[in-house]
């Protein structure tokens, strides 16, 4: 099986960054305490490798980033729009400024 997760990088995020996981994902772990989740489910760890933070800029939030203007021109009847654009700019905002501290780590297990 293979999958991924978000997870720290580094101890003691900057505390922007560690507020913004806390109301997003508040089970964010490190990768070792994942590793022994892993092993508690009864799955073997094959490899695991951190995703480069070109797979987070380049694929997701550089086209992103760029959307925003139009989404918010396009919904800017609206209500409720102009609050999920603040909450993507934050995202991204947080990632610019943290992401040595978190990443998707690629994990390969099978069952033992």
């Amino acid at each position: 099986m293979a999958v991924t997760e978000v997870c720290w990088t580094r101890p003691d995020p900057p505390p922007e960054c560690a507020a913004f996981w806390a109301s997003e994902y508040p089970a964010i772990r490190d990768v070792a305490t994942l590793l022994a989740v892993i092993g508690e489910c009864g799955y073997e760890t094959v490899g695991h490798f951190t995703l480069p933070p070109s797979s987070w800029w380049d694929d997701y939030y550089r086209p992103l980033q760029r959307n925003l203007t139009e989404f918010r021109e396009r919904h800017r009847e609206e209500a409720d729009a102009p609050q999920l654009a603040d909450q993507v700019r934050r995202e991204i905002d947080v990632w610019y400024a943290s992401s040595d501290f978190y990443s998707y780590e690629f994990f390969v297990m099978r069952t033992r």
